[in-house]
């Protein structure tokens, strides 16, 4: 993995060499960057993360979180219709490259102990503090691999859902169908704000909160979030 912060640069001089050609013009660098990683390192997709200091992640190694979209459908007891949806959105969210060789229970332990530590961090999502996380703990849950409502708390179960299914843009309605949530204001006020007010999800009309087709994705934050990847 290559990871590299920018540091303020001096904007006339940038202007001056890019009038020259000496220097490509600002943006240049990330859009030629999405183009080609894959052709050096298949399956691969580079993170841009914009914070205090503009934050990049170039991984050497990648193994996407896609490729067990079918256990985390089960895992979740998601719907068969949803499948398609998930395998699509998890595609593209890559996993650590040192768990590459990682078999389905040891990402699982490894996943709800990031995902419970970076969670605690987030005020705005009020984790759980009863969520098991520690692998002696876990593996004494039954059947803690195959089904998830054995494993997670009912608020992190949520938390995690909405995050895998907004991998590919969702509107809330079809959220609430393929995790059978009844309460629209409730399903609101627990999980869809929070979760944008953490920078987990955004919406894809921002300036139009109430448009009706409103749709909801994943943000970069979310992406690391929800890989056991956030710093």
């Amino acid at each position: 993995m290559i990871i590299s912060e920018s540091f303020l640069k001096n904007p006339n001089i940038r202007k001056f060499f890019t009038a020259l050609g000496w220097a490509d013009e600002i943006g240049s660098g990330v859009r030629n960057t999405r183009k080609y990683l894959s052709y050096y390192i298949p399956g691969a997709e580079p993170l841009f993360i914009e914070d205090d200091l503009f934050h990049t992640e170039i991984p050497l190694v990648s193994i996407q979180m896609g490729g067990f979209a079918s256990k985390f459908k089960h895992w979740l007891e998601f719907p068969d219709e949803s499948y398609f949806h998930i395998e699509e959105g998890l595609k593209h969210i890559a996993l650590d490259p040192s768990i590459a060789e990682a078999g389905w229970e040891d990402l699982l332990l490894h996943l709800v102990l990031t995902w419970h530590q970076q969670g605690a961090k987030l005020h705005e999502l009020k984790w759980p503090e009863k969520q098991i996380f520690a692998k002696e703990e876990i593996k004494k849950v039954p059947s803690w691999s195959e089904k998830g409502a054995n494993l997670l708390h009912k608020k992190t179960r949520y938390l995690l859902s909405i995050l895998m299914l907004t991998s590919k843009e969702t509107g809330i309605d079809q959220l609430m169908v393929w995790m059978s949530y009844k309460k629209r204001q409730t399903f609101r006020e627990n999980y869809m704000i929070p979760l944008q007010k953490a920078g987990l999800i955004s919406m894809t009309k921002p300036e139009k909160p109430n448009d009706p087709e409103q749709q909801y994705k994943l943000t970069e934050q979310g992406q690391l979030f929800l890989a056991g990847r956030m710093m």
